[in-house]
This record gives C-alpha cells, structure tokens and sequence, in this order.
C-alpha cells in the first residue's frame, strides 16, 4: 500500500502541479534549484521538474530561500 501511494503521489505532482519550462525560467535560479531538490532525491530529471514546478509559481523561488537561510 505504502509503494502505491508513492507513485501515486509522484503521478499527481508530475502531472498536476505546472511546471516552467526551462526556457522560461533564469538559468541561475533553475541551477540553484536543482541543486537544493538534489538533496531530496537522487534522480536529477525530478530535481529539475520540482525547482521547475517552484518556479512557476515564483521565478525567484531559490534566492528567496537563500536569503531567508532555509
């Protein structure tokens, strides 16, 4: 049950939640992006759609973070 609801919860932030496009975001922010999701997963593809996903709600996410030392 428990493995079900991993990819389950995987399919629905892939598929529901937007993502930026790459050409879309600062390449510094999607950089520092991917490397903060890094520390969540192993897997680089779902790093850079998360720091995607974050980015399209706020396209300065990740200095928003820095700067607020989380």
């Amino acid at each position: 049950m428990r493995n079900q609801y991993k990819i389950l919860s995987e399919k629905y932030v892939q598929e529901v939640v937007k993502a930026a496009k790459e050409e879309e975001v600062d390449s510094k922010e999607l950089a520092m992006g991917i490397k903060t999701e890094m520390e969540h997963t192993d897997d680089k593809e779902k790093a850079k759609h998360i720091a995607l996903q974050h980015l399209a709600e706020d396209p300065h996410y990740y200095s928003k973070l820095k700067k607020a030392k989380l």
